[in-house]
């Protein structure tokens, strides 16, 4: 127990990066109401997207995704950019990317489809966090924990507990590896309940990141057209 809340302070709020994009037992899908949540202007096009996933992303192709037979990603951004306000904190954003980064490269080393640089033939996914809030359950906001344009997310909780809960968006570029050209945006929303009232520990959120490479991988065989 002493050894856990040693850790804790180096694995403060930062780490809450990538913790909803995915169910886990202790977390909550959520609806994504284009009428209440503002953009964050990452994107070009959210009046193209249409939803997928009951209505959890929103997704716009502009075209046949199948004809990329290699695919780059690039490190995942923060949008706005994140200002860290110590070097532990630092250290841990640095540490949950590289562990999403290098789960993204290894899912498409199966695949045989990572390429290691864009270039016609390529498919470029730019990935980026744009929106994260910590919350209680009556809406209220507790603490920013990235300067987002997202700055209030509204969250409908399936329960009546006063749980602390973190909101997160992720929205996600693909772009032609050879001309730039931008063949299509995804948005998807996720919340993820809080174990501490305090603050959000990597123990929180590990197997959801775990969970979220999985969706990654699944949609990318969907999308690329490489069904396993």
């Amino acid at each position: 127990m002493t050894a856990y809340k040693k850790t804790r302070r180096l694995l403060a709020l930062p780490v809450v990066l990538i913790s909803a994009l995915l169910l886990t037992a202790c977390s909550t899908q959520q609806k994504i109401d284009t009428e209440e949540q503002p953009y964050s202007g990452y994107l070009e096009h959210y009046e193209k997207l249409t939803p997928i996933d009951d209505d959890t992303a929103m997704r716009w192709v502009s075209g046949d995704l199948k004809k990329y037979k290699k695919v780059y990603v690039e490190p995942i951004k923060l949008f706005p950019n994140y200002n860290a306000t110590n070097d532990a904190q630092r250290e841990v954003a640095t540490k949950v990317a590289d562990y999403l980064n290098n789960g993204f490269k290894e899912g498409l080393k199966k695949r045989g489809m990572l390429a290691e640089k864009p270039g016609p033939g390529v498919l470029v996914i730019q990935p980026a966090i744009t929106g994260i809030v910590s919350e209680m359950k009556d809406l209220k906001p507790r603490q920013f924990v990235l300067p987002v344009a997202v700055a209030r997310t509204l969250i409908k909780t399936a329960t009546d507990r006063l749980d602390y809960i973190v909101a997160l968006y992720m929205e996600v570029q693909l772009r032609d590896g050879g001309t730039g050209k931008l063949e299509g945006e995804v948005l998807r929303k996720g919340i993820n309940k809080q174990s501490d009232n305090d603050e959000v520990t990597k123990e929180d959120v590990k197997a959801v990141l775990d969970d979220w490479l999985e969706f990654y991988n699944r949609g990318l065989d969907m999308i690329i057209g490489k069904e396993q």
